[in-house]
Formats: C-alpha cells, structure tokens, sequence
C-alpha cells in the first residue's frame, strides 16, 4: 500500500508546474481514498495551502495518539525502533505527519 501511494503522489507530481492547486487536490482526494476511515479526517485536516504550519499543526493536534499513529502508519512513518520503543511524543508525532504529508505535495519552485 505504500508504495502504491508514493507511486501515484510521484506521478501527479511530475507536472506540478501545470496546476499545482489542481495536483494537490488530487493528492490529498487520492490520500483520503486509499486510507482507512477511521485516519480520513486527519488527512482531510491537512491544508498544505496554509503559509504557515502552526495552522496545520493546531489542526492535526486536535486528533488523539491513537488516530495519530494509525495515519502515520498508513504514511509510512515509523512509530519505534528495533526494540518496539516508541520514538515519539504526540507533538513530534503531529509534526512527522505534517512533513510526511508535505512530502508528498508538489514542490514549490
């Protein structure tokens, strides 16, 4: 399922100079499809049109830990380490799934 996702987020941005608003709808649409519909508000909270990210921050935060890390495993972002410790707080958490969710928008040139 991962790499199912980043190959259809690679592909929509290949042309990311043609409409990037347009691309990024698609991705977060497309986002919201494939996951589980217990994780789709979070993806859905997500507004990478928001110049800064204190906004998005304060939005993924309302979710619980629990909701947090079912989207962070459905991004593909690890949650422990080899020995099953946890490698997060729930801010680190909101943060990792901020980025990972930028990560897959079309970049800003």
């Amino acid at each position: 399922l991962q790499y199912s996702i980043h190959c259809t987020m690679v592909n929509l941005t290949k042309n990311c100079h043609k409409n990037d608003s347009e691309n990024i709808k698609v991705i977060i649409g497309k986002l919201i499809d494939k996951a589980d519909i217990s994780i789709r508000p979070v993806i859905s909270n997500f507004d990478c049109f928001q110049t800064n990210r204190s906004g998005n921050i304060q939005r993924l935060n309302q979710f619980n830990v629990a909701l947090l890390e079912s989207c962070a495993t459905f991004l593909g972002i690890a949650l422990s380490d080899d020995q099953g410790y946890k490698l997060f707080t729930k801010s680190t958490l909101v943060t990792r799934i901020y980025l990972g969710l930028m990560a897959l928008m079309p970049a800003k040139c």
